[in-house]
Formats: C-alpha cells, sequence, structure tokens
C-alpha cells in the first residue's frame, strides 16, 4: 500500500490548524508547566520540599493556586489519602517555586499525595511521590 503525500500533507495542515486554533483559544490552558521536586527533609522532620515551576507563560503567583487535589482524583488515580496529608502545607513564592510543608515531624519513609494546581485558564493535578531518608546518625 502506498501513502499519498499530497494526503498526508492535508492531514498535516488540518492537524497544525486544529492545534494552532485551540491553543489561540486557550493560551493559559498551556502556561503552566511543573518541574523535579527538591526533597529537604528526613524521616523524623517536618516535611520541607520544594517544586520549581518551569514555564508559567506569565502568570504571576497569585493567579496560581495549589491544594491538595479532590478525594475523586485520588480515588480516579488509585492513590491512598491518608490523614497526614490533610495537615500539608502549600506556598508559591515570588520566584513561582511551591513549598511543600507539614507543621509536625513526618513518621513514615514514604509519602504520596497529589496536588492540584488551578489558573483562571487550566489546572493540572500531579502526583507527588517521596522518599525520605532516615536521619543522620549522631556522633
Amino acid at each position: 500500500m502506498t501513502t499519498n503525500p499530497l494526503r498526508l500533507m492535508t492531514i498535516l495542515k488540518q492537524t497544525l490548524t486544529v492545534l494552532l486554533v485551540a491553543y489561540s483559544c486557550c493560551p493559559g490552558a498551556l502556561a503552566l508547566a511543573v518541574g523535579d521536586i527538591k526533597l529537604m527533609s528526613a524521616v523524623g522532620d517536618p516535611l520541607l520540599a520544594t517544586i520549581a515551576l518551569n514555564d508559567t507563560g506569565g502568570l504571576n503567583r497569585e493567579e496560581i493556586h495549589i491544594r491538595q487535589a479532590p478525594l475523586e482524583i485520588y480515588e480516579d488515580l488509585g492513590v491512598g489519602r491518608d490523614a497526614l496529608y490533610k495537615t500539608l502545607l502549600f506556598t508559591i513564592d515570588k520566584n513561582k517555586v511551591i513549598t511543600i510543608s507539614s507543621p509536625t515531624p513526618i513518621k513514615e519513609p514514604f509519602l504520596h499525595f497529589v496536588i492540584q494546581l488551578r489558573w483562571p485558564k487550566g489546572q493540572v493535578y500531579r502526583e507527588v511521590k517521596l522518599l525520605l531518608d532516615p536521619p543522620s546518625p549522631v556522633n
């Protein structure tokens, strides 16, 4: 079976047109890229981790909202929602870095939760998996 190059070009043009129209209607929907997480605590410490927002599409920090994902999202993803996760605190600084912290020490070595990032024209959910190191031995 041979492929008609003219037909392929037509399909490619149609696909690009659809993508361009979708982007022009909703430019903010593609405006947020979530970076890698950086963990700065161990088991027995209060949680402290950061996530950089790499591409914010001109959004300022007041337009970006972060919170725990709704229970339905946890269920859809098959992620258990531990009571500990209700105590997690989320902030976004002026450099658009998310800080995730806890008011109390974390006793579990593995954390698995889901965050929701919302902005005026979109939202994204991100699973967060953290393996906390044991505390450093004291000499």
